[in-house]
Order: structure tokens, then sequence, then C-alpha cells
């Protein structure tokens, strides 16, 4: 039984509770079966009132892990604007001082002219804190929200991790997330180029062939949606022997229309919000204080509704993402 990796399984002295196997033997620590209401097998609403419950239960532990990312996010920003300040000559700052002055003209003015001319790109350190301060804010923007697809997975389990367990798994998940993340991009880059060459060689044979390739590029793009936004959830949640997309691609094939009307829903919903926010954004003062709350509940409703969605979909979930301890 050595084969079998760790984490929860029915127990055998009592099936209705789950145990930990640690990989070598079974431990103390128990949890009864999760009977969580299953939101997602209703009708489509059930995804977004799930979503935003979702947000309601674990709002505390969702915030801690958006301002870890954020702050991590601000870090990335102070470091990659300290990096383009030593590469640049003149620096940054009097870049920014000089171009921004209402009296700068370099169509009309020599010295202003002369002064573009003027900028030059230094490859020294300053390049090194560049490239680190992107990584950085990359990993405290989809970070944050791959750490909060976590806590909300182990919570719908019934064993929720904190805040810092999930940005600890996050951290430690990341190479691999990113590995696989950079070859769908390359795939999709490829995807995207073949796509484009067919149109301008239909356009090259014929300007009539766009009345087909068009509705078909369209009907291209309905068709794949929900793949493409269940995919990020498979790839944070999915076991760690199952390739995620090909995971995602099964789930989404034997249920197509459901998947794809829970995600025309959610969308739905968030763009409404989205507009909203942007409403009340132009107020001045009170925009900002609540758009500031309104763009945490954003993100922890979408996070929320696609973990939903997938679990809708049957989409599997490591057996170590749930806490082992919280039993």
């Amino acid at each position: 039984m050595t084969d079998i990796p760790a984490g929860w399984y029915n127990d055998p002295e009592d099936a209705a509770q789950l145990r930990y196997w640690d990989g070598l033997q079974w431990t103390d620590h128990r949890s009864p079966v999760p009977t969580h209401q299953n939101v997602a097998s209703g009708e489509s609403m059930a995804v977004v009132n799930g979503a935003f419950a979702l947000l309601r239960d674990r709002w505390v532990s969702l915030l801690a892990i958006a301002g870890l990312g954020v702050a991590i996010a601000i870090a990335g920003v102070v470091i990659g604007v300290l990096g383009l300040s030593l590469s640049l000559e003149p620096g940054l700052f009097d870049i920014i001082e000089t171009t921004t002055d209402a009296n700068f003209n370099p169509d009309i003015d020599p010295v202003d002219e002369a002064f573009v001319d003027s900028i030059t790109w230094e490859w020294n350190a300053g390049i090194v804190l560049v490239v680190a301060g992107w990584l950085l804010f990359l990993i405290g923007m989809y970070g944050g929200m791959a750490a909060g697809t976590l806590h909300l997975a182990s919570a719908r389990a019934g064993r929720p991790r904190n805040a810092t367990a999930c940005v600890a798994m996050m951290l430690r998940r990341a190479p691999r997330w990113v590995g696989i993340g950079l070859l769908w991009s390359l795939v999709s880059s490829l995807a995207v180029a073949a796509v484009v060459a067919v149109f301008v060689v239909g356009v090259m044979i014929s300007p009539v062939i766009l009345v087909i390739l068009v509705p078909a590029a369209l009907a291209g793009v309905i068709y794949g949606w929900p793949f493409m936004q269940l995919s990020g959830t498979g790839l944070l949640l999915a076991p760690r022997g199952t390739p995620p997309f090909r995971h995602v691609v099964s789930l989404v094939r034997a249920n197509w229309g459901g998947i794809a009307l829970r995600c025309l829903v959610v969308n739905l919903i968030a763009f409404a919000f989205n507009i909203a926010m942007n409403v009340v954004g132009l107020i001045p003062l009170v925009g900002l204080l609540i758009s500031i709350p309104a763009t945490f509940a954003l993100y922890s409703y979408s996070i929320g509704a696609n973990l939903l969605i997938y679990e809708y979909a049957g989409g599997s979930v490591d057996a170590t993402i749930p806490d082992a301890v919280a039993a």
C-alpha cells in the first residue's frame, strides 16, 4: 500500500469518515465525509450565488491572501521602477519630469527633440532589477489568485488551509504551473499565428472568403471559451499525475452546454459588476473608497465561480490540497 500517495481517503474503519494516509500508514487525522451543498449542480444562477456565499464565508482568509499578493506586486513595481531608473540615461524620473511638462514638444522644439534623442538604454544591473520586479509583479497578481483558489478548494473539501499555508503551497507548485503555462502560451501563440495566416491568405485569394472565415473563427472562439476558462482552475487543482488541460478537455466535452451556460452567466454578472464599479469610480473620493473593496469582491467572486464550475464539471482535486491537520 506504500505506492498510494499521501491524501484523504475513505476510512477503512468507518465509511462515514475520511482518514489521512501519509504515504506509508494511516494517521490519526479523521474528518467527516464532506456534505456541503453542491451549489453548482442546480440552475446556472446557483454558481453565482455559491460564489458570493464563498466570499461571505471565507472573506477574511481571501483578504489576507489578496493583501499579500498586492504587497508582492507593489514590491515588484518598486523594484522594476528602480531598475528602469538605473538602466535609462538620463534617469527615469528626469525623463518623466521633462516629457510631462506642458511645454514639451519635440516636433517643433529642437531642444526637446535633442532630449528625446539623448535617451539611451544601459545594459547594467538595472536590467536584473527590471526582470526581478516583473516576476514579483506576476507572482503577486497571479499567485494571489492561485493561492485563493487553493484556499477555497480546501474549504469546499471541509478542511481549509489558512492563508499562509496556501501561499506556501502556491510557491512550491509555481515552477510546475509556470512551465505548463508557458507551454500553453506557446501552443496558443502558434494557433493564433496559424489563424491569422489563414485570414491573410484568404484575403489575398478573395475577400469573399471572409464570409466563411469570420463566422468560423467566431464559432471557434465561442466553442473554445469554456475550455480556456476552466484550464487555469484545472492547472491549479488537478492531481499531479493528471495532465490538467487534457483533464479539462474531457470534462467540457462531456457537458459542453451546461458548462458553457454557467460560464456565460458568471461572465455576464462579472461584466455588469465591473461596469457598476467603473460608474461608481467616477465619484470623487467616494468612488475610490468603494472601488477598492469592490475590486476585492470581484476578484473573489471570479475564483469562486470558476471553482464551482470546475466542481460542477466533475473536476478532480489533488488530495494534498485540503489541510491534513485541520481534521
